[in-house]
C-alpha cells in the first residue's frame, strides 16, 4: 500500500526506539504508517517526524537520504541512496 513512499521515509531504530523521518502526502498516511510501526514486535517507543507534503533542502547537521534529510549520525536505509 505504501510502496510509493519508500524513497520518502527513513526508519531509524535503536534499542527498540523507532524514529520515522521524511514526508507523506497526507495526514491519514502519516497516522497509518505510525500504526504499522507501533504494531511491530519489540518496538518500545515511536517518534513520528513525518511531515505532510514535500520538504526543501537539508539544514546543518543533516544529510540527504532519498528525498528526505536525516541527522548526519544516522544511516540512510533507502536503497541506493545516502
Amino acid at each position: 500500500k505504501y510502496a510509493s513512499q519508500m524513497n520518502h521515509i527513513n526508519i531509524h531504530v535503536k534499542n527498540g526506539e523507532v524514529i520515522i523521518q521524511g514526508w507523506t502526502p497526507n495526514k491519514k498516511d502519516r497516522k497509518d504508517i505510525e500504526k504499522i510501526v507501533k504494531k511491530t514486535k519489540c518496538v518500545k517507543k515511536v517518534t513520528n517526524n513525518l511531515k505532510i507534503g514535500t520538504d526543501g533542502g537539508c539544514t546543518n547537521g543533516t544529510k540527504p537520504c532519498g528525498e528526505i534529510c536525516i541527522p548526519n549520525e544516522q544511516t540512510c536505509n533507502i536503497k541506493g541512496k545516502g
